[in-house]
């Protein structure tokens, strides 16, 4: 797989096999590239959500429509779902990557 720094996993299926995972590893032992799950986008209605992690792997979420898009602290039960919304997508980026 070549290096790359973000990745994003486009999850349009409603029946997709892909479930968020908190990392995703490729390669060989020697030559691993590891990616942190950076952000969680859902779609539905009229405008989109988001779920996101902060350093202390507390998630947030973030909902234009709820007070002004203020982030809130979240609970996450499951990823794939946000009320009515379902995840769009899924943002990693590469752990130890300058750039």
């Amino acid at each position: 797989m070549p290096e790359t720094t973000w990745l994003w996993i486009e999850l349009c299926d409603p029946v997709s096999p892909i479930t968020p995972s908190p990392r995703l590893v490729f390669g060989l032992k020697d030559q691993q590239q590891v990616y942190a799950l950076q952000a969680v986008i859902y779609l539905g209605g009229v405008h989109f959500a988001a779920r996101f992690p902060d350093q202390s792997s507390t998630w947030w979420e973030y909902d234009g429509m709820w007070r002004f898009g203020a982030p809130r602290a979240d609970h996450v039960v499951d990823l794939l779902e946000n009320g009515y919304q379902r995840a769009a997508f899924v943002v990693y980026c590469r752990v130890n990557c300058r750039g």
